[in-house]
């Protein structure tokens, strides 16, 4: 006798196994995508953060540069005010005359309390008379300087800068009086 049963069906794992491969995959999918978005995001931050950092610290470094210059400027004047004032020099300058070499020496005197930088001493239309320090500017023509076009106009001391030597130099010139009369 033989019977008749049906066909016996296993469960249907195709189905459901096909579907949940491709859940795995959108979802896996979706992390990746987060995850992209969210470093860029993140790198995004990161970036203004740094131009923000970067900007604060340029500011920042900018105004201590400009204080600093300024205070060696107000400093300048302030040698400059006291150099052209010291009797020595003065006398010497007002004395009808005087020598180069003399003047030099008096300036070579003067430079060693400085320690830095270089000294001179214009003739009232702007040539180097006599200098400390500077062997380079000797003799030279300095009238078409702006700084010292002002110090010619001006009875105050003066900032300026050069170039010399490959070097910025800050500098301040101040006419030497003798009575109203510029000497130097």
């Amino acid at each position: 006798m033989s019977r008749t049963t049906g066909s016996r069906r296993g469960p249907d794992h195709g189905g459901r196994g096909s579907t949940g491969g491709a859940l795995s995959l959108v979802i896996l999918a979706l992390t990746f995508g987060v995850a992209a978005v969210w470093s860029l995001v993140a790198l995004h931050q990161l970036s203004s953060s740094i131009v923000r950092e970067t900007a604060t610290h340029l500011e920042r470094a900018r105004r201590t540069f400009d204080l600093t210059r300024a205070r060696t400027l107000d400093s300048l004047r302030a040698q400059a005010r006291v150099m052209v004032e010291d009797p020595r020099l003065k006398s010497t300058l007002s004395t009808e005359g005087i020598d180069e070499v003399t003047v030099a020496d008096i300036l070579g005197d003067l430079g060693k309390l400085r320690s830095a930088g270089f000294l001179i001493v214009l003739t009232p239309d702007g040539r180097v008379f006599a200098q400390a320090g500077a062997d380079e500017l000797r003799g030279l023509d300095l009238s078409g300087s702006s700084a010292v076009k002002s110090a010619q106009r001006l009875p105050d001391a003066v900032t300026g800068s050069w170039v010399i030597g490959g070097k910025i130099m800050d500098l301040s010139i101040m006419p030497v009086r003798y009575g109203q009369k510029p000497i130097a």
